[in-house]
């Protein structure tokens, strides 16, 4: 069964049923333009509070905008920590900590591995994700974007480049002979000079939360003309003392395998060990379809209070309690799968090995699989419109796929946010 569910689902969508026109004509309502007039008007420059670290909220700057549209940058350097046993950002230590939700004590990060010039021995090994539950709600972390963007490769790694370069990406314009501590032994491009040497092989890697690389710290500098960031309130460093400007990594490899990239206190680029406990400033991506302001002014002192929009859905009448929000993406209304045919009464089952779901209800049986438009009910094959989708490791489908399946009964008012799906 499992080989047939793929074979079909693989399948040209066929378009020839009288209830999927009606059905298709009908899923425009699952499109949303953006209404918050706040999210549209906020200014580069704009300060907002969203989510929070070692208790502390945390207070965001939106610094510049990109083909992933608007970049959202900490405002202080939260934490000091290593980046990784290597340059290899997919592999990093500090990428896979940024995009955790996992609990205290529920992994061991195993920083004591790393040997460098400063280890706390008080440092908490098990810590838990940044993205957790107790730093971001999950209606908070609906603010976050997941993106695709590029990332420079280590030296190791060049045969993974999909952007057709060979050789190893290298910000040092001059290397000068001497002693190693010798002033301008190595000398960098400055920032305003990186877009010149960003060139190198890369490779394309998905996350909701990372840390800046050279041509977005570049376009920072482009919109205020600094790019130095201070130590917060309760961050522990080597170096610096909260309130005090310091450095802090960027994801790029440097050409040493083991080498990153980072900017200093005085904002100066250059490179440094992976091993060492460096600055972490995390950024990350609006979703504006998403994000609501609650109130503030979006200055220093009076940031934005952000948090994510809820979706109501209510089923006969009677508003429906979810565990896993609804959410919106790239403009369209998305429910979760399993809660939300479990709601309506069908039996979910979901199949880990290839990434389906299969649903019954009333006779009727539905399958549709990951990252696929297609959904078929009793053998016939339908377009949804927007594939079935993964968010936080949940299942997520286009409201399309309750009309086609279940009960084209199904409103969408997008001024009260609400879902209404009738089935009696």
């Amino acid at each position: 069964m499992k080989r047939l569910i793929i074979f079909f689902l693989s399948l040209t969508i066929v378009t020839g049923s009288i209830l999927f026109v009606s059905v298709i004509a009908k899923s425009n309502s699952n499109i949303i333009e953006s209404e918050n007039l706040k999210i549209d008007s906020m200014q580069i420059g704009d300060y907002f509070s969203l989510g929070k670290y070692n208790d502390e909220p945390i207070i965001w700057r939106y610094v510049a905008d990109d083909e992933n549209g608007k970049l959202i940058v900490s405002d202080k350097v939260l934490c000091n920590k290593p980046f990784g046993l290597s340059s290899f950002w997919q592999e990093s230590y500090v990428r896979k900590w940024l995009n955790s939700t996992v609990s205290e004590g529920e992994v061991d990060w195993n920083l004591k591995e790393f040997h460098n010039r400063w280890v706390n021995e008080n440092i908490n090994t098990k810590e838990k994700g940044f993205l957790n539950e107790s730093n971001f709600s999950q209606k908070e972390r609906k603010v976050l974007k997941q993106v695709t963007q590029w990332t420079m490769l280590p030296i190791n790694h060049l045969d993974l480049a999909t952007n057709g370069e060979t050789e190893v990406y290298n910000a040092l314009k001059e290397y000068r002979q001497g002693s190693s501590i010798e002033p301008s032994y190595f000398k960098f491009y400055s920032v305003e000079e990186l877009p010149e040497a960003y060139h190198g092989a890369a490779y394309e890697v998905t996350d909701t939360v990372f840390l800046m690389d050279e041509m977005q710290i570049y376009n920072m500098w482009k919109n205020f003309g600094d790019i130095k960031a201070i130590l917060g309130e309760k961050g522990v460093s080597a170096f610096s003392e909260p309130g005090e400007y310091t450095e802090y990594f960027l994801r790029t490899a440097s050409k040493d395998e083991t080498g990153c990239t980072s900017l200093d206190e005085n904002g100066e680029y250059g490179h440094g060990s992976c091993h060492f406990y460096g600055g972490i400033r995390p950024a990350f991506y609006l979703d504006e379809d998403n994000a609501v302001i609650l109130s503030g002014s979006g200055t220093a002192e009076e940031p934005y209070i952000m948090t994510g929009r809820e979706i109501e859905v209510y089923t006969n009448g009677t508003k429906a309690e979810m565990s896993d929000q609804p959410t919106i993406k790239d403009g369209i209304v998305m429910l979760p799968v399993k809660e939300t045919f479990e709601k309506l009464g069908a039996k979910v089952n979901w199949d880990e090995e290839t990434q389906a779901v299969t649903i019954e209800k009333d006779g009727n049986y539905i399958y549709m699989l990951r990252d696929n438009k297609g959904i078929m009910i009793n053998g016939e094959i339908y377009d949804l419109g927007y594939p079935m989708t993964m968010i936080e490791d949940v299942a997520y489908v286009p409201l399309t796929a309750i009309e086609m399946s279940i009960t084209q009964n199904v409103t969408w008012n997008g001024e009260q946010y609400r879902i209404d799906i009738n089935t009696k």
